[in-house]
């Protein structure tokens, strides 16, 4: 789907490059232009209500302070809300209609692209070897199909369209021809050809993504209005990302890093459980240690009971539980700041 900054700011190039292509797609130009222009004006006219509609609700609590009569103004803040809600109606519509258009509108041909209406205007590039005269040639389509390496019926079964079944020496040709472009981009051109496992362990799909996943989750579920608004005030990409979506999404994005930070901590103290423990401790991170954990599994079982040892044990367990429940205190007391502050549901 093209961009509809390419289109908005280039539309006549847009046009001509289309025009070449088969079909009318270039006479919708005019009409993406036009809903896109539609819709912006909607949140442009929506932005300015909402801040008359603030300064107004300000001055509503003043004079009803001073016990004037408000009346009137609240008449006019309704007013307002009832505008305001026509226009996400209208802006809304224009923004699925334009969503519909740009589905329509192919991509551009390359602007080296011979023009024509078969393949006849295609040039020759390259001539190479001595054509052979044979009467009645068949293309190739049709020869592979008659030699069985490869199948129509067969694809369009497993995908619908679009693809073939490869069979016996169809197979091996493409295969065939994978190799040689591996071999052409690793040999002559310094690629290195990688092979990874097909199967994965468990914690490589639910440690490392879980910071990915639910920041992506947070960055989706930015209002897609405050991103057209923010687009119709005319702000660059990286500003509509630094005020408007990253503030937005911050609440969950600190939510994935505190999960992110979490595992890897219980991660590491579980492998310094398994090869550290060493009782006698210094400063140098590069020696052995003993987490507490580990310290209360080890020699709480040990310990007399009641003995200063016991009961200090119960305290190390003491101080763990409190170190972890004001962290996780902490983190949601600034998760539900953000969240209250960029008013995130």
């Amino acid at each position: 789907m093209l961009d509809i900054r390419v289109i908005r700011e280039n539309p006549e190039e847009v046009k001509a490059r289309l025009k070449p292509r088969s079909g009318d797609a270039w006479k919708l130009v005019d009409d993406v232009l036009a809903c896109d222009e539609a819709r912006r004006n909607a949140e442009t006219e929506k932005q300015a209500l909402q801040s008359e509609r603030n300064a107004t609700s300000k001055q509503i609590g003043m004079l009803k302070k001073k016990g004037e009569d408000t009346s009137s103004i609240e008449a006019r803040v309704r007013e307002i809300g009832d505008r305001i809600r026509e226009l996400d109606r209208v802006a809304e519509e224009n923004a699925a209609q334009l969503t519909s258009l740009l589905m329509n509108i192919p991509n551009l041909p390359h602007l080296e692209c011979p023009v024509g209406a078969d393949e006849t205007a295609n040039p020759e590039i390259k001539l190479w070897g001595e054509k052979p005269a044979i009467e009645n040639p068949k293309d190739h389509v049709e020869l592979a199909a008659n030699l069985g390496m490869i199948s129509f019926e067969d694809g369009a079964r497993i995908t619908g369209s679009g693809f073939v079944v490869y069979r016996g020496a169809g197979a091996r040709l493409e295969r065939a021809l994978i190799n040689f472009l591996l071999n052409t981009q690793t040999v002559e051109n310094g690629y290195q050809e990688v092979g990874v496992p097909f199967v994965v362990k468990r914690e490589c799909m639910e440690g490392t993504p879980v910071i990915f996943t639910i920041s992506e989750d947070a960055l989706s579920n930015v209002p897609p209005a405050l991103i057209a608004a923010s687009e119709a005030l005319g702000a660059s990409r990286w500003q509509m990302v630094r005020t408007v979506v990253l503030p937005v999404a911050s609440a969950g994005i600190f939510s994935a890093l505190m999960i992110g930070l979490g595992r890897a901590v219980g991660e590491t103290m579980i492998v310094l459980m398994a090869t550290g423990n060493t009782p006698i401790m210094d400063w140098n991170i590069f020696n052995g240690m003993r987490t507490l954990s580990a310290n209360i599994a080890t020699e709480l079982p040990e310990a007399a009971q009641d003995s200063t040892h016991y009961r200090v044990l119960f305290l190390g367990g003491l101080i763990l539980f409190s170190m972890t429940f004001i962290l996780n205190t902490l983190a949601e007391i600034v998760r539900q700041r953000l969240r209250k502050r960029f008013n995130v549901v």
